[in-house]
């Protein structure tokens, strides 16, 4: 049997008191890249903004925090975010670099495992790929067409899709490495 890690984003939405983060997340992608990483089953760890990398029982308080980066800003104009992200984003900003820096100290990475699987929004991706993500991984989300127009059915599709999915890192983040002397 494999040894598998799974990595799966938070949500915007949560509830309004401290929960664990399987229940603290309330959003419908994360409730459902959540039942794929249990039907895949392995160690699951949740990438919260705010906290690092988190196990589905840990407790933690409700906050609102948004990633800043030049991945995510390059990708999408500030037009062409959400209202509610730019909102969230304007008043508490995480940089990728200070992610990093956290995720290092936790210091979970794949190289314990078999095989791993990354379920988040690519504009993490730069904070977990060379400090959690070692080896090359499996996304579950590539191809779900953007993840703001995501679509639930697609995450519910991919268990059966699992041995197709391609191992790999996100190509299109090693300018943004280079350019910040990252790896």
């Amino acid at each position: 049997m494999l040894n598998k890690l799974i990595l799966i984003g938070c949500s915007a939405l949560k509830l309004d008191y401290p929960s664990p983060a399987k229940d603290l997340y309330t959003g419908v992608i994360f409730k459902k890249s959540l039942n794929l990483a249990n039907r895949i089953g392995g160690d699951i760890y949740i990438l919260s903004g705010l906290h690092g990398l988190v196990t589905p029982d840990t407790i933690i308080e409700p906050y609102e925090f948004g990633l800043e980066g030049p991945i995510f800003d390059h990708k999408y104009p500030r037009e062409q975010q959400p209202q509610k992200s730019r909102e969230r984003r304007a008043r508490n900003k995480i940089k990728v670099v200070e992610l990093r820096e956290k995720l290092k100290q936790q210091g979970i990475t794949d190289e314990n495992y078999d095989i791993a699987y990354c379920g988040v929004s690519e504009y993490y991706l730069p904070a977990l790929e060379g400090t959690v993500l070692i080896k090359p991984y499996k996304h579950l989300l590539k191809g779900g067409f953007g993840f703001f127009i995501l679509r639930g059915s697609f995450i519910d599709e991919q268990y059966d899709r699992l041995d197709m999915l391609p191992l790999g890192n996100h190509k299109s983040h090693q300018k943004w490495y280079k350019e910040n002397k990252i790896r």
